[in-house]
């Protein structure tokens, strides 16, 4: 309780209206509902097929596995300098770079 009283006194001395606060409430209160009223909307997600193939062919394809390559040699640079943290993070950048057509298909076809 004593958070609110924090937060309302705030409010007040921000010059904030009883009004402008009850109104600022009923529109985000209108909006969740309005939000899980219609929450069986965007379950079909062909909207973003275009952009996802887009994307699969960018990394699957040249621009991927010059990504790759370079990350992997980013990785063994920096084993030669001793720094295995950075080699471990760049080498697992350059096998999600290798693997990224069914990493993007993982996640893409996962379900709540």
């Amino acid at each position: 309780m004593n958070k609110v009283n924090i937060y309302w006194n705030k409010l007040k001395s921000a010059n904030v209206s009883k009004k402008a606060m009850v109104a600022a409430c009923a529109i985000t209160a209108v909006g969740v509902t309005t939000a899980i009223a219609a929450g069986g909307a965007g379950t079909g997600g062909s909207a973003f097929n275009p952009i996802l193939t887009e994307v699969e062919g960018w990394l699957t394809g040249a621009p991927g596995k010059i990504i790759a390559t370079l990350a992997f040699g980013a990785a063994m640079f920096n084993v030669v300098k001793q720094n295995f943290i950075a080699a471990i993070g760049a080498f697992l950048g350059a096998m999600l770079m290798a693997n990224a057509n069914s990493v993007i298909d993982t996640f893409m076809s996962a379900g709540l």
